[in-house]
């Protein structure tokens, strides 16, 4: 494969540089992933890649890397632990797709300068009015967490495709399956929990970068809400159960005699 990649220089700070194999093993990845979207041959196979990923499969690492499996499929899964790479197996092939590559890649090679994309336009700052707008959402729906607070590693990115993913998983009776077991529910009250979370993520304007993140994104979602309205119930409950009726705050006077025992 022709170019080049950018290689920082605090490199040096992170773990895979204290060892020559791994870092040598690491930088194979890096070399090999597209730097555009493109298709391959892979063993007869063609195969469509994005920006920041490469094919390959556990065979030809063997070969490339001159180790065990074992090795081999240790060092991906700590790669995968360390958020740097993500994997997924398609029959007799695996695609990685390498994490924050837009981040490190920048596209100023000289074959991209010459075709630069359109500029984005400056984003919107929230002013007052938007702030109160986002401030009455919230207090009309309390129970909804904002997911810019949810700690599930879901990748996100600003495209269109977030409205496919809601129609896909409405008809994908494996994915519904595996989350109504998972969280204990009915078909129906999964219903009400996917609508809701396509109506938060648009109104976020937040999008997933494919459908697994979809998939992955909404019951860790969903989780966190139940998590939340359970708090709120228990705090409500506690609440209750310190209320003192000899207070005399339950009670309806209407005469002197119905505060007798009150106080």
């Amino acid at each position: 494969m022709e170019g080049w990649i950018a290689l920082y220089r605090n490199i040096k700070q992170h773990w895979v540089w204290q060892d020559a194999k791994i870092l040598q093993r690491w930088l194979d990845l890096l070399t090999d992933a597209s730097y555009e979207e493109c298709e391959v041959l892979f063993h007869g196979t063609r195969v469509k890649l994005n920006r920041g990923q490469l094919v390959t499969s556990k065979r030809q690492l063997l070969h490339q890397w001159q180790t065990n499996g074992k090795k081999v499929k240790d060092l991906l899964e700590e790669f995968i632990k360390e958020e740097m790479i993500m994997m997924e197996k398609i029959g007799n092939y695996t695609i990685i797709t390498i994490l924050n590559y837009d981040k490190f890649q920048k596209e100023n090679s000289p074959k991209n300068k010459k075709k630069s994309p359109p500029k984005k336009p400056p984003e919107k700052t929230e002013n007052a009015e938007d702030g109160l707008h986002k401030r009455q959402h919230f207090r009309s729906h309390p129970h909804i967490i904002n997911s810019n607070n949810i700690n599930n590693n879901i990748s996100l990115s600003h495209n269109n495709g977030d409205r496919n993913f809601f129609e896909t998983f409405k008809n994908d009776s494996q994915a519904k399956e595996f989350v109504r077991n998972t969280l204990g529910m009915d078909e129906e009250e999964l219903m009400k929990w996917l609508s809701e979370f396509d109506r938060q993520i648009s109104y976020e304007g937040k999008k997933h970068n494919d459908y697994n993140d979809y998939k992955a994104h909404f019951p860790a979602w969903v989780k966190k809400q139940q998590q939340y309205i359970k708090q709120k119930n228990n705090a409500a409950k506690q609440q209750e159960d310190r209320y003192d009726p000899r207070r005399g705050t339950d009670v309806d006077g209407k005469k002197a005699s119905d505060y007798g025992r009150t106080f």
